[in-house]
C-alpha cells in the first residue's frame, strides 16, 4: 500500500495495525479524533489524522519516511 492509500484510508474513517522493524503499532478513532499506540506505550491522541501523521515519530522518522518498511497487519 503507498502512502497515499494510507491518507485516504484515515480521511474514510478506517483504523489501522501495522508492524515496524518487529514492534506493532495501531492508529485508530476515538470520540475526539485519533490514537497512534505503540505496542505496551501509552497512546497518543490527536484531533485529526492530519496532525497524528505530521506529528508521530517512529525512529526519530515520521510515518511517510518509513512507510515503504512498513508491515501492514490490519486495515479496519
Amino acid at each position: 500500500m503507498k502512502y497515499e492509500e494510507l491518507v485516504e484510508h484515515l480521511d474514510s474513517g478506517r483504523e489501522i495495525e501495522f508492524t515496524y522493524k518487529g514492534k506493532g503499532y495501531s492508529i485508530t478513532n476515538t470520540q475526539d479524533g485519533f490514537s497512534f499506540c505503540a505496542k505496551e506505550e501509552d497512546s497518543q491522541d490527536y484531533p485529526t489524522y492530519s496532525e497524528l501523521l505530521r506529528s508521530i515519530r517512529i525512529d526519530r522518522m515520521t510515518l511517510k519516511d518509513i512507510w515503504e518498511s512498513v508491515e501492514i497487519d490490519q486495515i479496519y
